[in-house]
């Protein structure tokens, strides 16, 4: 079915048959060797350590990012697979058409060993028309025609098997005589039209796992499933795929486990027994509805054979405790529940492999609900409140390893969120207030050892964030303003002992940075900027780039007083008075060359009163100014002579 396929790049044990020449030998352990560069396979994983390695325009190599092996070489188009292409996984090979990133057209494709187990065709990447499905040994498996990846219509083939099916069953798909006399060798054994009809389904490796009625490519009807050794493991009724109606079910032993009624692959009505994932029996008796009905006895653990379970249930309710188990006696009580609903519902006592409570409270549908307890060790209590969905919520106490309250408050799905109260070791009240996630978030109060408040305010991941007030030992302000990451941090105001106000301005990282300083008796004795903490009327300030642009006073956290500006060169072009961070008073001004070209008066950044000169030095205007544009003056050429004068505007 590949015969209009001429691809290059070819597995050269699949494809010999198709008498195409290859570039390349693929190893499906993944591993490459490429014939023509000679490179190892140990030594080729990432080229130039790209995803796509683009052979030409048309032409590109895909590799796994996590691993390095090349899982698709082939033709690519619009940056998807399109065309003739080679795509590799570690459970099997594809060789044939792409459109669009997907399979479609005519391929093949092989397992792990590298033998065909399909060839056909695609549409969208499903198997979509005519195709043969084939055994690990190279024999027919099924050929027909697919339909949305299933199989449609067509026959399906087995060799050297025996069947036990009754002859009825193949009276219209199969040799009658044959059928009786076990003699199926190169024999049809079921026919699909339109995916519906009698078929037996076989793994990779011959091993019948299923056989009975398909509709519309799903069993439905009757059927059979196999385990190992063509073990049966389930007869029964299927529905769309699985499960549903009467069935009976068995272990590997061919032991009966279950007989009754199924829905949704679900024990669901009827007698049976159930085990767990590692093996462990856990109910027997009978199910109804899918919930656990009526059942006895005692089990012992089949991986802990030191426990054992004790339940007894009837019309869907009772008490199911485990108990520790040594030398055929019972022991300690690690767990017991009340069951109602197929669920723990209830009052419930919980116990740890010691036979240490651990909880008890009430439980719904299996899960914590209502009140209950939690204890540490030795019957300490660890938690007592209200639980939601399993987990801590609504109202709750917290205690510490000795049993003492260290919370009191609110819980949203097991964490620390609303309103609540924090406790030391002494039970004196250390916060109140609001939490979030089991973090201090939003506002509260902070107390000392001594039950003190120290702190009123704002609080953000645990930590005081936002506005806030600090409070010594006396129960004096000492700070108010904001924080930032437990610090003070923006604007603020300190405080003596005996509530004076001492200093207000800006706080970084719980450092003065600008403000002003008072006396007990209120008088400002300094303002401007600090450094480390420490009053420095002279600032610098920096570019980017670690150039200095400015140097002088501050007010209020401006430019104020006077100072010096600077370009990015180092060169000075303004020196004089600022207020506000503007240029404001008398001050200079120099060109870019260092040289003087005003000197006067400003006000808010602009010039209102000076004189301005060539870069010769010459007097050039003498005057007033609006908008930074002579407005009444006199003018001179560049010799220094008198030119005329001038009132009004002059643009």
């Amino acid at each position: 079915m590949l015969e209009n396929i001429k691809s290059k790049y070819v597995l050269i044990k699949v494809f010999s048959y198709l008498n195409i020449k290859p570039k390349l030998t693929i190893l499906l352990s993944n591993k490459y060797l490429y014939n023509k560069t000679g490179i190892s396979p140990d030594s080729f994983k990432f080229y130039n350590q790209k995803y796509i390695e683009y052979e030409s325009d048309t032409k590109v190599k895909e590799y796994n990012r996590a691993n390095g092996k090349l899982i698709y070489h082939g033709e690519y188009l619009n940056k998807k697979r399109n065309g003739i292409g080679l795509e590799i996984n570690e459970l099997e090979c594809f060789e044939g058409e792409f459109n669009k990133g997907k399979r479609h057209g005519k391929g093949a494709e092989f397992n792990k060993e590298g033998k065909l187990s399909f060839e056909g065709e695609y549409i969208n990447g499903k198997r979509n028309g005519k195709g043969t499905e084939y055994f690990s040994n190279g024999e027919i498996k099924f050929e027909g025609d697919y339909f949305d990846g299933k199989r449609w219509n067509g026959k399906g083939y087995h060799k050297g098997k025996d069947f036990t099916l009754s002859v009825q069953n193949f009276l219209e798909y199969g040799n009658k005589n044959d059928i009786e006399n076990n003699d199926m060798i190169n024999k049809t054994v079921f026919t699909l039209k339109y995916g519906s009809g009698f078929a037996r389904e076989y793994d990779n490796y011959s091993n019948l796992i299923f056989e009975g009625w398909y509709i519309n490519g799903m069993r439905n009807g009757k059927g059979k499933e196999y385990a190992n050794n063509d073990i049966i493991i389930f007869e029964g009724e299927y529905l769309n795929g699985k499960r549903n109606g009467l069935g009976k079910e068995y272990n590997e032993q061919n032991e009966l486990i279950f007989q009754g009624e199924y829905k949704e692959d679900k024990k669901w009505n009827g007698k049976g027994k159930e085990y767990n994932e590692q093996g462990e029996l856990i109910f027997q008796g009978e199910f109804k509805e899918g919930k656990k009905w009526n059942g006895k006895g005692e089990i012992i653990s089949i991986n802990d054979k030191n426990k054992i379970i004790i339940y007894n249930i009837t019309n869907g309710e009772g008490y199911i405790k485990e108990y520790k188990y040594y030398n055929s006696k019972i022991g300690e009580l690690i767990s017991e529940w009340k069951y109602k609903n197929g669920e723990k519902n209830g009052k419930v006592n919980e116990y740890d492999k010691y036979g240490t409570l651990i909880f008890s409270g009430e439980y719904y549908n299996g899960k914590k609900r209502g009140k209950g307890k939690e204890y540490h060790s030795c019957d300490i209590i660890k938690f007592e409140g209200e639980y939601l969905v399993g987990k801590r919520c609504g109202k709750g106490k917290q205690y510490d390893n000795y049993g003492k309250l260290e919370y009191e408050g609110e819980y949203s799905y097991g964490k620390k969120s609303g309103r609540g109260k924090e406790y030391n070791k002494n039970g004196i009240l250390i916060y109140e207030g609001e939490y979030f996630n089991d973090y201090r978030n939003g506002k509260g109060k902070e107390y000392d050892e001594n039950g003190i408040l120290i702190f009123e305010g704002e609080n953000l991941y645990g930590k005081r964030d936002g506005k806030g007030k600090e409070f010594n030992s006396k129960g004096i302000l000492i700070y108010e303003g904001e924080y930032s990451y437990g610090k003070r941090d923006g604007k603020g105001k300190e405080y003596d002992e005996k509530g004076i106000l001492i200093f207000e301005g800006e706080y970084l990282n719980d450092i003065r940075i600008k403000g002003k300083e008072y006396d007990k008796n209120g008088k400002l004795v300094y303002e401007g900027g600090y450094f480390k903490g420490k009053q420095n009327p002279q600032e610098i300030e920096y570019d980017k780039n670690g150039n200095i642009i400015y140097e002088g006073g501050y007010i209020d956290g401006f430019r104020g007083g006077k100072g010096k500006e600077y370009n990015s060169k180092g060169i000075l072009i303004y020196e004089g008075e600022y207020l506000y961070r503007q240029k404001h008073g008398k001050g200079k001004e120099y060109n870019e060359k260092g040289i003087l070209i005003y000197e006067g008066e400003f006000m808010n950044g602009d010039k209102t009163k000076g004189k301005e000169y060539y870069e010769n030095g010459m007097l050039k205007f003498e005057g007033t100014y609006i908008f930074n544009k002579p407005e009444n003056g006199e003018f001179y050429d560049e010799s220094g002579k008198f030119v005329k004068s001038y009132i009004g505007h002059i643009y």
